[in-house]
């Protein structure tokens, strides 16, 4: 079967995309983080345009996760099938991101009702009762907001780690989410004294959110076998694990029907007690965590909001998968 690259590729990971496609997606990320911060009824009503200029006109918005659905769907999915699930992936990120502004003119109640069912109470406790904090390791899928919320009504010193966003917009989005749930911004960069200050947080019994499927500044990531391909997966939990003797529990919280008005379930797994040694793709740890991630994207593939090329198979020689993404 020939690769989906051959079908579905103005986006190339072996070059930049025409200039017309790169400043229209640019664009239209802009608008959205826009639109969905200061107008989100707006963008919603904009919906069907946006999918019908994409599909016929700006197709290299799709050229990520199409090249991603070849591993997501396997080798015997056709080029069509695959261009579809791209469609899908980039609606349900641009529903996500709208429901997020959405959601800052919603009630705390009407938030804290959308969580429908929650999976692993029972090993979070067992977990927590340890009294050394907990690493909550997700994925970019689902709804993370609704989560942080849930996160936060029943803990009261959350850490959430991110990288700073090109757009302005989308980082005040985020930035009134966290500031509304109360949580404690942990931005990284080049800087390592974060990591110091995320330990020293474990080490008083604190909650720290991270996402592990993909490799921010500061973070130094390794190849993982992930869904017959490999992806490159941040080192920076396991290590921050063992510097704080904490546990790292993988959690997700997917949607349910409607982005706007559809329930999340939210699945705690198996907590993960990493031990000392060498932090590679053979540590137990390392292998755990791809596991975890790698089942949640399997069964929910189109609310991995993974725009880029994932896989190092499909990546230029040199780059990673940490280059490329939002």
């Amino acid at each position: 079967m020939p690769d989906v690259a051959d079908n579905i590729s103005p986006l190339s990971a072996d070059g930049p995309a025409p200039p017309v496609t790169q400043d229209l997606a640019q664009k239209w990320l802009g608008k959205l983080f826009s639109n969905s911060l200061h107008r989100p009824w707006f963008q919603r009503m904009l919906r069907p345009i946006v999918r019908y200029a994409i599909w016929n006109h700006a197709s290299g918005i799709l050229d990520g996760p199409g090249a991603n659905a070849r591993w997501l769907l396997g080798e015997e999915s056709t080029d069509d099938e695959r261009r579809r699930f791209a469609m899908d992936v980039v609606m349900n990120f641009l529903d996500f991101v709208n429901a997020m502004g959405s959601s800052l003119h919603q009630s705390k109640d009407h938030i804290y009702e959308r969580i429908d069912k929650v999976t692993g109470v029972d090993a979070w406790h067992e977990a927590r009762s340890a009294k050394r904090g907990a690493i909550m390791v997700t994925a970019h899928m689902g709804c993370f907001e609704i989560a942080l919320a849930g996160i936060c009504k029943h803990e009261k010193h959350v850490h959430v780690v991110f990288q700073h966003d090109d757009y302005d917009d989308f980082n005040t989005l985020r930035a009134k989410q966290r500031q509304r749930w109360g949580a404690i911004d942990a931005p990284i960069g080049e800087d390592f004294s974060v990591w110091m200050r995320l330990r020293d947080a474990l080490n008083d019994d604190h909650i720290v959110l991270i996402q592990g499927d993909r490799v921010m500044p500061g973070q130094h990531g390794i190849d993982m076998p992930f869904a017959g391909g490999h992806i490159a997966m941040p080192t920076g939990p396991v290590k921050l694990a063992l510097a704080a003797g904490s546990p790292i529990i993988p959690a997700f919280a997917l949607f349910r029907g409607s982005r706007f008005s559809g329930t999340v379930d939210i699945h705690m797994e198996k907590p993960i007690h990493p031990q000392p040694g060498p932090v590679n793709e053979n540590h137990p740890a390392m292998k755990e965590i791809t596991a975890a991630i790698e089942q949640r994207v399997l069964a929910d593939p189109d609310q991995w909001y993974t725009l880029y090329r994932a896989f190092r198979e499909d990546m230029a020689p040199g780059r990673s998968s940490g280059d490329s993404e939002k």
